[in-house]
């Protein structure tokens, strides 16, 4: 008789950059939307793994604030995300490490879940999400088991993620109809613009007081579309019980 172990999964915030494009600011810690980038990070991610850690070389106080393991690169100089994620992978027992960068405030719910089943179902390596047109190698699931080969990677002086990540079986994971979800931040101006939204399927939401004509509306607009070929599907809020 057999006894399954459940799969572990540690989140890794990737905090350790030295921000050249932002002046030097740490991104984590820059206000975007009424808080900082890492808190939207942090709320976006933790429902999703087992337990949490910050990877960061600077700033360390105010990332505890977060009251989470803040977790320095083992190499000086900041040597890139790959440093940080093997600092992690030394200190912890999780199966897999999911990692997130700390200047994508927007941050998929299915993240994990999408990550996990390609990997197990194509018995790859790592899992890492594309967004319909690039790759994102910060956005990656990885298991601990790497640690020896990143270590070796790192002490060969090499540092590109993308180099290390394929020399291992990667499956690359469709997030294209959410690719809203990778909004990098990287420059003051960019903390000031609304995420653009690049969701392959758009959305529509109509919003009013009861009886204002709302039902109306989507019956002269619904057939209007579909005149046009377009597919719709629609979902009516209401506060009785029923099925979608």
């Amino acid at each position: 008789m057999s006894i399954f172990s459940p799969i572990t999964v540690s989140g890794v915030l990737l905090a350790g950059g030295q921000s050249r494009r932002m002046g030097g600011q740490d991104k984590g810690l820059l206000p975007y939307q009424g808080r900082s980038m890492a808190s939207h990070v942090i709320s976006a991610i933790l429902p999703q793994v087992d337990d949490f850690y910050i990877s960061a070389n600077q700033h360390i106080e105010e990332y505890r604030s977060f009251s989470y393991p803040v977790i320095t690169d083992g190499l000086d100089n900041f040597q890139g995300p790959l440093a940080g994620i093997l600092a992690v992978m030394e200190q912890i027992d999780s199966d897999y490490l999911l990692t997130v960068p700390c200047d994508n405030p927007v941050i998929s719910p299915q993240l994990r879940q999408r990550l996990l089943e390609a990997l197990l179902t194509t018995g790859s390596d790592i899992a890492v999400a594309h967004d319909g047109t690039r790759l994102q190698p910060v956005f990656s699931l990885i298991p601990r088991r790497l640690q020896s080969s990143l270590t070796d990677f790192l002490a060969s002086g090499q540092r590109k993620t993308r180099d290390w990540l394929f020399q291992h079986k990667v499956v690359e994971v469709d997030f294209s109809d959410q690719a809203d979800c990778f909004i990098n931040i990287n420059t003051a101006d960019d903390l000031q613009k609304k995420p653009k939204i690049r969701s392959a399927i758009p959305v529509l939401g109509f919003a009013a007081f009861s009886g204002t004509g709302k039902t109306t509306l989507l019956t002269k607009l619904i057939p209007a579309l579909k005149n046009k070929d377009i597919h719709v599907a629609v979902i009516k809020h209401a506060h009785h019980n029923f099925d979608i």
